[in-house]
């Protein structure tokens, strides 16, 4: 039943901007801020990352309705040391 109500609000989540869900999505958002403004959730599965995400300081600044920030690995369950793929060089 949780992977049904998972799938079903990851597809609403992808019919508006205002929540995302699809890595593809976050990193174009964390990285180029395309439609910073207008997001409000943001779900990153670190485990769909190929590379190391450098992210500067005023990464989330332009994101003013943001909410809601799940970081989070799909294949690392409760404690589990999973390497970091995100990286703020200045804090």
């Amino acid at each position: 039943m949780h992977d049904l109500l998972y799938t079903f609000g990851k597809k609403l989540g992808s019919q508006g901007s205002h929540r995302l869900c699809n890595h593809k999505g976050v990193v174009a958002a964390l990285k180029k801020r395309v439609g910073a403004n207008s997001v409000r959730g943001i779900f990153l599965d670190m485990s769909e990352l190929e590379k190391k995400l450098p992210l500067d300081r005023c990464t989330f600044t332009e994101m003013r309705n943001l909410r809601y920030l799940k970081i989070y690995s799909s294949r690392c369950h409760r404690e589990c040391e999973a390497d970091c793929k995100l990286n703020f060089p200045e804090g």
